[in-house]
């Protein structure tokens, strides 16, 4: 089964198709009677990827929610459709990876990511600060979290405050300034802050950005690691410049 065929295959049909076909049809129907009925599989990664399916109806979502199947759960958890309630019954979860996904499904209430920012485990931790739907005071917080992921996640979702943001770029943690870097709402100033940075990877970004300032650029054209220094000269801003 090909997902171009999914549209054509009929209820009276389903019984005669293979696992492998029934997972393609649930992934990517828009049937919702065909994904009621493939929610009553007996394969727990067919009715994940039915409640995965923003075209399921919502009282068959519920249903899932308290499948036996943890890969099941998690598959509501991610679903943009699962209802507010069920999100936060889902977040008190016993398996890490279904808080995960509750971590970071978008219509996540905030009152429920709230609660998430004091799960004991990371996983959950590093899908709330990749969620694009976090507040900046929830990923303000995360921002200390004492696991290196976790904190990378928070510097590159676009959500993040400035004055989140040029913490972080003083992180010990070489990814995190990577990430503070190519983040949109890094400003001149934070790239002039990471010019004399350690690590040649950040200072690379730095000579590579469009919002360097001129004097930056300067001092990395003289940088003594070569793809840095190349970096500066091919940057734009210095390549424009005024030369005399």
């Amino acid at each position: 089964m090909v997902p171009e065929k999914v549209a054509n295959v009929t209820l009276d049909e389903l019984k005669y198709i293979p696992k492998k076909g029934k997972i393609v049809i649930a992934e990517h129907t828009k049937d919702p009677e065909l994904l009621i009925e493939l929610a009553k599989s007996r394969n727990a990664e067919v009715r994940s990827k039915a409640a995965t399916n923003v075209n399921i109806p919502v009282e068959v979502i519920s249903k899932l929610a308290g499948d036996e199947s943890p890969v099941v759960r998690a598959g509501v958890a991610a679903n943009p459709q699962t209802s507010p309630d069920t999100l936060r019954d889902l977040s008190k979860d016993l398996v890490p990876g279904v808080r995960a996904r509750v971590a970071s499904n978008p219509a996540t209430p905030g009152s429920t990511l709230e609660v998430l920012l004091d799960d004991p485990e990371a996983l959950v931790r590093e899908a709330l600060a990749r969620n694009k739907a976090a507040s900046d005071v929830i990923l303000a917080e995360l921002a200390g979290d004492d696991v290196d992921s976790v904190r990378e996640n928070v510097a590159s979702n676009p959500n993040i405050n400035v004055i989140t943001l040029r913490e972080l770029a003083e992180d010990d943690r070489m990814g995190v300034r990577v990430h503070v870097v190519d983040n949109v709402k890094v400003t001149p100033e934070i790239l002039a802050f990471l010019v004399n940075d350690f690590k040649v990877q950040v200072r690379k970004g730095v000579a590579s950005h469009p919002l360097t300032p001129l004097d930056t650029l300067k001092i990395l054209i003289d940088d003594k690691d070569e793809v840095v220094s190349v970096a500066a000269k091919n940057n734009n801003t210095y390549v424009t410049a005024p030369k005399w």
